[in-house]
């Protein structure tokens, strides 16, 4: 299985946003999906972030 992981921060920058970090880890956080087994390998205690990295699992074609 391959997995995909992004941090928000460079989500954010790569898509030219400003001032938009909180918005981003929102969207983010609704595609993890359980049935994937999609994760949050680092998380600020606060729960949002730039530095908030997901883990998304791929599924097999």
């Amino acid at each position: 299985m391959s997995v995909v992981c992004v941090k928000a921060g460079d989500a954010h920058k790569q898509l030219g946003l400003v001032n938009q970090a909180p918005n981003v880890v929102r969207v983010m956080k609704q595609f993890l999906s359980e049935a994937h087994r999609d994760f949050i390998a680092k998380e600020p205690s606060s729960g949002e972030g730039t530095d908030v990295i997901y883990v998304y699992r791929l599924p097999r074609p």
